[in-house]
């Protein structure tokens, strides 16, 4: 799904020498809906890498929270552009991309896993 998400360029360290690098906490939603039906099922559990805008193409598959203020929603759809400060998303299994555009705010991070019944 989209480019890797580990952009570190390898080093040669010293043996006995560690370097530290903090990242971000992943975090595990579990998936219901139809939108991407070929690519999720009800009952997947994805786990979202968080990563800024800069760091999200066009395949990739996101995890936002929804413009719809009346409730909290977190939607899960893929990537089909870029306009402006934001991405253009839509459903796997929708022919309409999603109303209005994901901004930096709403993004919580990209798809960089999926687990169903016993298989990764």
């Amino acid at each position: 799904m989209g480019q890797p998400i580990n952009r570190v360029t390898p080093a040669i360290l010293p043996v006995g020498k560690f370097v530290s690098i903090h990242l971000p906490a992943a975090m595990k939603r579990l998936y219901k809906g139809y939108s991407m039906r070929g690519t999720f099922r009800t009952g997947d559990v994805l786990t979202v890498c968080p990563l800024s805008m800069e760091d999200i193409a066009v395949g990739d598959v996101i995890v936002y929270e929804s413009p719809n203020f009346d409730e909290r929603e977190e939607v899960a759809h893929r990537v089909i552009g870029q306009y402006g400060n934001g991405l253009v998303t839509r459903g796997d299994s929708s022919l309409k991309k999603d109303p209005g555009i994901v901004t930096q705010g709403m993004l919580l991070g990209r798809v960089c896993s999926r687990y169903r019944s016993n298989h990764i």
